[in-house]
């Protein structure tokens, strides 16, 4: 009670004392009671509070200070922001102290569990020695303590949480007010002098400060110090530049003529480092030009925007010729070379018009110009910008490709293009209705969304190629996975600079990463990325293990014992079933996921499931009591449903048969284990042909069985034991029916042996001059003198 009170004491004077730190004369009116950081730290650190209790007592004055300014009409987004990462960091802080004292507490569950159920919770219970009560006691108060930080830590994580959602929702709602407040338009000519003036002035400004700066440095000695590095720099930025296409160009060379497996990766460079080289050059250029030390306030801000633009504007070219390339390469939208002579000078058309909007803006801003000026100056700029991005999307809505390879590709084009003409008609509409913060804040993330996209998609191309060339297969060939996983980790990559292209901020994605790995809720468990990577890793080193040990057991194990192959497979297929079970449940423990949470809603939902998928359920089952009685075994030939056939392959839900035809029959298992199945070879492959002869009437049909007998006996496949027999079956309308009846070795040859006993039979009969009749049919007429009188008549 004691360190309370202390904690609200110490809360109540710094929360009366805080207007009278704002208000001091000697620093400017705060936006938030708690601007003056260093004198609350000063008051905090001088109490007499412990380490936990000024904590506390700072985050109670940060969310305090936090609700004031969300209610407050003229906050500004600035003050506002200053606050969400304050907010920020405190929710990291409760986040990583929310499994404090976890192992102890764990512990201390188990020593209460130990002492049996509490008596004063069921009066049922008998009584217990006044030993364990006290026991009971000091173990829960002693557990109480040690939650305590846990559970506290998880009351501010839940007030930062919601403190941090209102100051979005303010901040949100600050910028759809000034996106959508109508300012004056720059079409107006009252503001086209001051517009002018305060261009000229942020010009001539800059080169004054220059030159100012310049010489102050030269009277006094420092520029002799800084200009030969300067020099230098500036002088390996030029060479660099003038030698960089020089040295592209022979390696370009020597890369087409190497047959080298690694030609791949140095295609990859190579197109790395013609983006690279100039940006390196530029890089040196401008440090040399600030390490002179001649420009200030006004002239660097300028220099940087000048070499922002110009980075932008060799980004633009490289990407126009990378994706609209020159030669025979025709890139990954498959356009002709006229085609992709126009895309290239639109492309580099847009970059320098992104550019010029860097560069004027920053220099109207230097002036102090008003947001009238600067958007009269950068109306021009915006104008001939939209006329090329119309230009870029009717283009690329209408041009066709060389080979259209899918329809899908053809769709979207079409969309991005509708999209670039609808932006490009939109944004000088904007600026002369006088939203210009509304165009500026459409015109340029779209269009250097289009280019974030657009790099994306070569370091794809170039990846993949580079991938499937450096496997040894050609870009038909290449592998069917591979691309997919290279395209979802660079749209991982992409989704967070497209979020910092439209506004968002570091803070925001810091924030967004700390709710992703807080996780999601399932019931009453949590589960972080953490937990889903252990997951993962724990099942996918399971399923390794069970690779390994059933591969382990069909090269070693297995064949050194006399388990027919069907039997093989059932266990290989058993130990693969139970390895992917005991995977998945070693998983879900290690990522801590408590399934009883969730037990309910499973239960709930397997009803309904089971009614929907009975069938599927009925066969998994019949497929697990083929793979154990085994009635049939990968191998046999068996006959069922009206298809004849081996089996090839026996699966969870169903079982391949191929037929004599080459054919694939899928049946389900549930037809194997209910139905009527024919196994010609289970259990061994000896098997019984029947082959019936028929001759014609007024032969010796003791010598046609012997003759029967004897083809039977020398063939090869036919057993001795027991040996063949022929049956005179009967008389039929035509022939003495015989049946030839033996044992085969394997009756996989039946069809062979059927075959080659027709045509030793035949041989033999035509020696001994035995006759096979074919049907015939005597006609007996009668009447026939009247008919032929009616033929006479006629």
């Amino acid at each position: 009670m004691g360190a309370m009170f202390r904690i609200f004491l110490t809360i109540a004077v710094l929360s009366f004392a805080l207007p009278s730190f704002a208000q001091e004369e000697t620093t400017s009116v705060p936006e938030t009671p708690v601007d003056d950081g260093a004198a609350i730290a000063t008051a905090i650190e001088d109490s007499d509070l412990t380490d936990g209790e000024k904590a506390a007592v700072a985050w109670s004055i940060v969310a305090n200070a936090a609700e004031e300014i969300v209610k407050r009409e003229d906050a500004s987004p600035f003050a506002l922001n200053r606050f969400r990462i304050q907010l920020l960091e405190w929710r990291d802080a409760f986040l990583s102290r929310q499994g404090i004292n976890a192992e102890r507490i764990a512990t201390l569950d188990a020593q209460i569990a130990a002492l049996g159920p509490d008596p004063a919770s069921d009066e049922t219970l008998p009584a217990e020695a006044p030993e364990i009560t006290e026991r009971r006691a000091a173990l829960q108060e002693q557990r109480a303590e040690l939650a305590a930080p846990a559970q506290l830590a998880a009351e501010g994580l839940a007030q930062a949480n919601g403190l941090i959602l209102e100051l979005d929702h303010r901040i949100s709602q600050i910028e759809r007010e000034e996106l959508t407040t109508r300012g004056p338009t720059p079409l107006n000519p009252i503001y086209w002098g001051p517009a002018v003036a305060s261009l000229t002035e942020s010009v001539t400004n800059w080169g004054k400060e220059g030159s100012a700066g310049f010489f102050a440095r030269l009277r006094n000695g420092s520029l002799e110090r800084v200009l030969p590095g300067a020099i230098l720099l500036i002088g390996v930025a030029l060479w660099i530049a003038f030698k960089s296409r020089g040295w592209l160009a022979s390696w370009r060379d020597s890369v087409v003529a190497t047959q080298s497996r690694w030609k791949p990766i140095q295609d990859f460079f190579l197109e790395f480092f013609k983006l690279a080289l100039p940006l390196l050059a530029l890089t040196l250029f401008v440090y040399g030009i600030r390490r002179l030390g001649i420009f200030g306030v006004v002239g660097n801000p300028i220099l940087i925007a000048l070499a922002s633009a110009a980075t932008i504007t060799i980004f633009a070219r490289w990407l126009g010729s990378e994706f609209f390339p020159t030669g025979e390469e025709t890139g990954p939208l498959n356009y002709a070379e006229e085609d992709r002579a126009i895309f290239r000078r639109l492309t580099f058309l847009l970059g320098l018009g992104i550019a010029g909007l860097t560069v004027f803006e920053v220099l109207m801003s230097t002036a102090d110009a008003e947001n009238i000026s600067i958007g009269v100056i950068l109306f021009p700029i915006n104008f001939l910008a939209a006329i090329a991005l119309f230009r870029f999307g009717r283009k690329l809505r209408d041009t066709k490709q060389i080979t259209e390879k899918e329809e899908i590709t053809g769709g979207i084009r079409r969309y991005v293009g509708f999209l670039c003409m609808l932006v490009a008609i939109a944004v000088p509409l904007l600026i002369a209705a006088g939203f210009s913060l509304a165009s500026n804040a459409l015109f340029r993330p779209f269009v250097l969304s289009l280019a974030l996209v657009g790099f994306m998609m070569l370091l794809h191309v170039q990846i993949s190629r580079s991938w499937s060339l450096y496997r040894g297969r050609t870009e038909d060939q290449s592998d069917a996975l591979a691309p997919v996983l290279i395209g979802f980790v660079l749209t991982l990559v992409t989704l967070p600079l497209l979020a910092l292209v439209w506004g968002a901020s570091s803070s925001d994605l810091a924030e967004w990463w700390g709710r992703f790995q807080s996780g999601i809720t399932v019931g009453d468990t949590t589960i972080s990325p953490s937990e889903f990577v252990s997951f993962v890793l724990v099942f996918i080193i399971g399923y390794v293990i069970t690779g390994f040990v059933q591969s382990f057991l069909k090269s070693t194990i297995l064949p050194r014992t006399s388990i027919d192959i069907g039997g093989r497979n059932a266990i290989l297929a058993g130990v693969g079933y139970v390895g992917v079970m005991l995977s998945a449940i070693f998983a879900i423990n290690s990522a801590g996921i408590d399934l009883t949470s969730i037990a309910l809603v499973a239960g709930a939902l397997s009803v309904g499931i089971g009614f929907g998928l009975q069938n599927i359920v009925s066969n998994f089952v019949s497929g697990i009591i083929l793979l154990i009685e085994r009635p049939v075994s990968e191998g046999d030939w068996i006959e069922v449903n009206g298809h004849t056939g081996y089996v090839r392959r026996i699966s969870v839900r169903s079982t391949q048969i191929e037929t004599f035809d080459r054919t694939d029959v899928i049946i389900p298992n549930a037809d194997l284990a209910s139905g009527a199945v024919t196994n010609w070879t289970r259990g061994n492959s000896v098997g019984r042909v029947i082959i019936p002869v028929g001759v014609a009437y007024g032969s010796d049909p003791e010598k046609v069985m012997e003759i029967l007998k004897d083809v039977a006996m020398k063939h090869p496949m036919v057993l001795h034991y027991p040996e063949p027999s022929v049956l005179f079956m009967s008389f039929g309308d035509s022939s003495l029916d015989f049946e030839v009846r033996a044992i085969l070795r394997d009756v996989n040859f039946i069809l062979s042996v059927q075959s080659e006993m027709n045509m030793e039979i035949s041989k033999r009969f035509e020696e001994e001059g035995i006759e096979i009749p074919f049907p015939q049919r005597d006609l007996w007429v009668r009447n026939v003198q009247d008919l032929t009188g009616v033929e006479k008549e006629k």
